[in-house]
C-alpha cells in the first residue's frame, strides 16, 4: 500500500473524490494500526470571492 503524494490532491476536486473511492485511511496508534476503506466522498468547488 503506497502513500498518496501531495500532487494527488492538487487536482480537480471531483477527480480526486472519484479516485479516493476504494483507498484506505490508516492510522498508527499506541494500540496498533487502525484502518478503514473510503466508500463515499463529496467534492466542493471553491468559487473566487469578490
Amino acid at each position: 500500500m503506497a502513500l498518496l503524494a501531495r500532487d494527488f490532491y492538487e487536482r480537480d476536486p471531483v477527480e480526486v473524490a472519484r479516485e479516493l473511492i476504494g483507498k484506505y485511511l490508516v492510522r498508527r496508534t499506541s494500540q496498533g494500526l487502525c484502518s478503514g476503506a473510503i466508500v463515499k466522498t463529496e467534492a466542493y468547488l471553491q468559487t473566487p470571492s469578490c
